[in-house]
């Protein structure tokens, strides 16, 4: 199930460089399922601060791509994990 949102502000985008995505949720007509296969990236979708932006700013949401990765990779250790003889999935050692 995704959510789709309308075009983004103009003047936000333009005085940001392109930078930022700034939109506003289509209600319930911007939800649909689609295929898993069909979804090429994951982003959020996160309000704008109105505390800090004004009242203005309400309902709108901002563009953040693949939310948490970055932090995740910097997470430090990875683990790899290795199938064994009957299918089961544990820790490589």
């Amino acid at each position: 199930m995704i959510a789709l949102y309308g075009d983004p502000d103009r003047d936000l985008l333009r005085n940001s460089s392109g930078t930022v995505w700034s939109c506003r949720h289509l209600g319930d007509s911007g939800v649909m399922v689609v295929d898993a296969k069909e979804i090429s990236a994951v982003v959020a979708m996160v309000p704008h601060p109105t505390h800090t932006l004004g009242e203005d700013w309400r309902g709108w949401m901002f563009v953040v791509e693949k939310p948490g990765l970055d932090v995740a990779e910097m997470g430090g250790q990875m683990q790899d994990f290795e199938e064994d003889d009957n299918g089961e999935i544990g820790d490589e050692e």
